[in-house]
């Protein structure tokens, strides 16, 4: 009877944590899908895509936020399981409007997470969008080289509370950045694309940077599926403004794992 207790537990936890990866779906997938038309060739009629995904996040740096004696500054520190089992909610989409060498791509994402394991308890709500221009410049054999401009929206909402002193502090704080950048595409074996893209990104932030490669793969008219690593290093706020009432400092290093899909018309 233990045996059965005990496999029992395993599944349970192991079914807990599927969820949680599960409900990770759209997790930052809108930001990291470069699906567009990567299977094809430049056309003259609008063409449009819509789409989500499964995505695994960690992350690694300093987050600031002010407290009663003054700002302080926290090491964030979490591995891919570690967001899997702090996960609360999510919401996301990727999409995009292409005709000949124009693309317009559009971006949204929002993520929760929670944790109270450690020596705070802590709420995180997240969520970034991005709206970007693409314009394919140069095309060499297969090779579709672009350039792209846009921006991208950042929101934060935090609600902290230190276990050991009962110090509360709920940093809220959203920003706007202005985004340059190249793509590349090259499609190959029909209905396989390999995609890439780089970006700087800055303006009420500090500035940072973003890239992200993936394969896409069309097996059909209208679906197209990709898995993809995304890698974004962002800086925003001030240490020296460390004892101010409205504090908030975010530098971190943050990568996604993309599994997507998108419906392409």
């Amino acid at each position: 009877m233990t045996k059965i207790t005990e496999r029992a537990a395993n599944a349970r936890r192991r079914l807990e944590k599927l969820r949680a990866v599960a409900g990770s779906t759209v997790l930052l997938a809108a930001a990291s899908l470069l699906l567009a038309p990567a299977t094809q060739a430049a056309k003259d009629e609008w063409s449009f895509g819509i789409g989500t995904g499964l995505s695994l996040l960690s992350l690694d740096g300093d987050v600031g936020a002010p407290l009663e004696g003054g700002g302080r500054i926290f090491d964030l520190d979490l591995g891919n399981d570690d967001t899997a089992d702090a996960f609360e909610s999510a919401f996301g989409f990727a999409s995009f409007a292409n005709k000949g060498r124009w693309t317009i791509h559009v971006g949204y994402a929002t993520l929760k997470l929670e944790d109270s394991d450690s020596g705070v308890d802590a709420e995180w709500d997240r969520a970034e969008g991005n709206l970007a221009a693409e314009y394919m410049f140069y095309q060499a054999g297969k090779n579709q080289f672009g350039v792209l401009a846009g921006i991208r929206y950042y929101d934060h909402d935090w609600d902290v509370k230190l276990k050991d002193t009962n110090e509360q502090t709920k940093p809220d704080d959203d920003w706007t950045d202005g985004v340059i950048g190249l793509t590349h595409r090259v499609p190959f074996a029909k209905t396989w694309a390999w995609t890439n893209r780089a970006e700087y990104m800055g303006g009420d932030s500090e500035g940072g940077f973003t890239v992200q490669t993936a394969l896409n793969w069309k097996p059909y008219e209208h679906w197209v599926f990709t898995g993809g690593v995304r890698y974004q290093d962002l800086e925003y706020g001030d240490k020296g403004d460390i004892d101010k009432s409205d504090f908030y400092y975010y530098d971190v290093d943050e990568t996604t794992i993309n599994l997507g899909f998108m419906y392409v018309w």
